[in-house]
């Protein structure tokens, strides 16, 4: 479970009852960019202050017995790059490991992520580093330990829309035979939306996860227009299926 907050006491009282419910690590989010996040002071912006930083960690370590875990950023913009600082810091505090995302907070998700930085922190602390940023396939993750020296390798967003990216068959497999498992596992997940979730969440759910699978397709802004005017599960699912097994990829 990833917790995200800036005050000490309230993170470790989440954390136990985190532990409490189960959860196998708790991890501090110190990595989140986004504006309405960081504008609270939380996510990347406990990067801006390391003392308090210690503190939240602190309390954290004190409060769970369960592997505590923490991601970062390389740094708030290019004249704060204090990813390794951090990363000591964060090990003196006790974490177990350690997540890297080495583009700066204020980067976001633009341009390349600087995996040097990966490496720097990788040589700076003697707990596990988990790499972050960049990786779309099997062989970028590879690529990506061989590198930076990282452990193992996080993927987020090169996921989204394309799940199959962890099975190394699926490249080897004709098209066609890559389009049935495309509309296996789409089909598997609109379920699942649809089985976890009441009827309008699970419609923001469908249209955001369907928009992401129309990558790839060269009438891709047509099939996101139509399946974002969809107003029930069932209609979208049928502009999905439109859209997603009429036209081929480019």
């Amino acid at each position: 479970m990833q917790l995200l907050g800036k005050d000490p006491d309230l993170l470790a009282r989440a954390a136990e009852r985190c532990q409490v419910l189960g959860a196998d690590i708790v991890d501090l989010n110190m990595g989140c960019p986004m504006p309405k996040i960081t504008g609270k002071g939380k996510g990347a912006a406990l990067m801006r202050d390391v003392a308090a930083s210690a503190l939240i960690l602190r309390a954290l370590r004190k409060a769970v017995s369960v592997p505590l875990t923490v991601k970062i950023r390389g740094g708030w913009d290019d004249e704060h790059l204090n990813a390794v600082e951090v990363a000591q810091m964060a090990e003196a505090e006790g974490v177990d490991a350690i997540t890297v995302h080495p583009r700066t907070r204020s980067q976001r998700f633009t341009g390349k992520a600087p995996w040097a930085v990966i490496r720097e922190v990788v040589e700076s602390v003697s707990v596990p580093v988990t790499g972050n940023g960049d990786v779309h396939s099997m062989a970028e993750a590879r690529r990506m330990v061989a590198e930076t020296g990282c452990a193992s390798v996080m993927i987020g967003r090169g996921a989204l829309g394309s799940p199959w990216i962890f099975d190394e068959s699926f490249e080897t497999l004709s098209r066609e035979g890559q389009r049935e498992i495309k509309a296996r596992v789409i089909a598997r997940h609109v379920s699942l939306i649809r089985e976890h979730f009441r009827e309008k969440y699970a419609l923001i759910q469908m249209k955001k996860h369907l928009a992401w699978y129309t990558e790839g397709l060269g009438h891709a802004t047509e099939c996101r227009a139509r399946i974002f005017q969809t107003r029930s599960p069932e209609e979208v699912w049928e502009q999905a299926i439109s859209g997603l097994t009429r036209h081929r990829p480019c």
